[in-house]
């Protein structure tokens, strides 16, 4: 008996055109109709996820922001927030600056997202729920799971080198595609789609 599946959404679960085929829907569909857990992991942020508002009936777990939030896709319930301590993010900020003085700063939360002027991000959803220097919002009340750099002229590849030995041991770093105007991402230590899924298998009492 299989009780759980999970998919990836861009390139996976989703086709070229950043949607479910009617092919893909009625697997999951049918798929809970059967008693199986249906999960959803992505690096995208839950904000993005709008895709999926079609699901909510079969009441799946959503894995945004690579691992760090975890969704009752349903209700919209947090289940899970592995977020960074605002030291840790300041020290990498502070770190990141003093290597790359034009880099520019983005921080996401669980359901919020805040950035520099520039970062030039909200065309996909909207704009930030707060805008200026990015120190400006790593207070004690934020609860950041991801930061990310950006840099303009300067490709992602490039920007990762430079930035993972500079984070170290303090977050974990990737990228999503090669960009002229690089963008890599900083969640926290050990954070994972993987991760993410051993929690929901055991809050489910899944092996």
């Amino acid at each position: 008996m299989i009780a759980l599946i999970a998919t990836d959404l861009d390139g996976t679960f989703l086709g070229a055109d950043k949607l479910p085929s009617a092919e893909n829907t009625e697997a999951m569909f049918a798929a809970a109709d059967a008693g199986v857990h249906v999960v959803f992991a992505t690096g995208r942020p839950y904000r993005w996820l709008t895709v999926l508002d079609p699901f909510r009936p079969i009441h799946p777990t959503l894995l945004a922001s690579n691992g760090a939030v975890s969704v009752n896709a349903a209700t919209g319930k947090v289940l899970h927030d592995l977020y960074m301590t605002p030291q840790t993010v300041a020290g990498i900020v502070c770190d990141v600056r003093q290597a790359l003085p034009h880099a520019l700063f983005c921080t996401e939360e669980a359901t919020q997202w805040f950035s520099e002027e520039g970062f030039d991000r909200w065309q996909i959803s909207g704009p930030p729920d707060g805008e200026g220097q990015i120190e400006s919002f790593l207070g004690d009340d934020h609860r950041i799971v991801k930061l990310l750099v950006r840099t303009f002229g300067f490709p992602s590849d490039e920007l990762f080198q430079i930035v993972k030995p500079i984070v170290g041991d303090r977050g974990t770093v990737t990228f999503s595609a090669t960009m002229t105007d690089g963008l890599v991402e900083i969640a926290g230590r050990g954070v994972s789609k993987g991760s993410a899924l051993k929690q929901v298998c055991d809050d489910l009492g899944i092996d």
